[in-house]
């Protein structure tokens, strides 16, 4: 889908009855592991974009997610579940329709006079992700009165803007028959992030605290202010005695792409918080990490959920994917990151 890659797997049927272990491959695995003829490794996807591997793994997460009668089914052989477990951790992904208490089962057959119930359809998904995704599961595609289908949906509400494009003509079934009521038109608006760049008349804070605190400690002497808007915090920089230059991809602000790399700092403020899709971030962050010398730093600054959530409830901002509009018409979104999740962005970046 562009911004996150999207894997679907369709495991074999879950047809055994026996409540023994299996003899069999582990197909569900070798799919996930090999998306794209290469390694998910120990990158998230391709290039660090998010991932996604969604659909039937044709097995059980934990013991209590097979049940066969009344005990817990052995269709589920160890090694596959270690499977899993290698794949999560190997790729930074997280079940998450893993939840907690009881499972939801997503599959129900009877089998010999015994009812055989499994969660087996799964969503692993980039873990820097996880915590501001949506994604539950609905039974009624296998269970109310156009059942087609013996597995329930998973229904992901990702923050991600496909490209517009016309429905496909062999739809089986609108999101609106599942949810009860068709969502609105879509309307696919423009995001001009550059919109948000503040006119100052002299440096920002955070510019003031880099050159307050860190520039001396780390020995810098040459800067890269990567989405540095209007200048404002460049000329700063200059008028300390370094090295600066600046950077920003709106080419009405005046700052190309630099020729040169190497430098020893390398900072990006409050760029990461008004870029709408994940895989933007990624790549700005290894954008900017790319201008760094061997050694040097990247400082990240943005904005933090407390912070926006102050300015929504100050200008009645409307959601948008996990963050907001601050201007629809615009087109300019802000979202709070905290430093964990940029932790987590700076790892999957590399």
């Amino acid at each position: 889908m562009g911004d996150i890659e999207l894997v679907s797997l369709s495991g074999q049927p879950l047809t055994s009855p026996l409540n023994t272990p299996r003899a069999r491959s582990h197909q569900p695995f070798e799919l996930g592991l090999q998306v794209g003829g290469g390694s998910v490794g120990p990158r998230p996807a391709p290039e660090g974009r998010p991932l996604l591997i969604c659909g039937d793994f044709n097995l059980a997460p934990r013991q209590e997610d097979g049940v066969y009668g009344d005990e817990v089914s052995g269709f589920t052989a160890d090694a596959e579940r270690k499977a899993l477990e290698q794949l999560l951790d190997s790729a930074g992904l997280v079940e998450t329709t893993k939840g907690e208490g009881d499972p939801t089962f997503t599959f129900e057959r009877t089998f010999s006079g015994r009812l055989s119930r499994f969660r087996c359809d799964l969503a692993l998904l980039s873990d820097h992700l996880a915590p501001e995704t949506r994604i539950t599961t609905d039974g009624t595609v296998r269970t109310g009165e156009r059942a087609f289908t013996d597995h329930s949906a998973l229904l992901l509400d990702l923050p991600v803007t496909p490209d517009a494009a016309d429905p496909p003509e062999d739809v089986l079934f609108s999101i609106g028959e599942l949810t009860g009521a068709d969502p609105a038109p879509g309307v696919h608006r423009a995001y001009q992030p550059h919109k948000t760049a503040m006119s100052r008349q002299g440096p920002s804070p955070a510019a003031l605290a880099v050159t307050a605190t860190l520039t001396g400690p780390l020995g810098v002497s040459t800067l890269l202010d990567h989405g540095c808007g209007r200048g404002a915090d460049v000329a700063h920089y200059r008028s300390v005695g370094l090295e600066a230059d600046g950077y920003d991809p709106h080419a009405d602000f005046g700052w190309p792409r630099p020729e040169r790399g190497g430098y020893d700092l390398v900072t990006q403020a409050f760029v990461l918080n008004v870029l709408p899709n994940p895989w933007g971030s990624v790549r700005a962050l290894q954008d900017a990490a790319s201008f760094v010398r061997p050694g040097g730093h990247v400082l990240v600054v943005t904005r933090s959920p407390e912070e926006i959530t102050k300015a929504v409830a100050a200008g009645g901002w409307a959601r948008h994917h996990d963050g907001f509009w601050s201007s629809e018409g615009r087109g300019t979104f802000q979202r709070g990151i905290s430093s964990e999740e940029a932790v987590l962005l700076g790892r999957v970046a590399g």
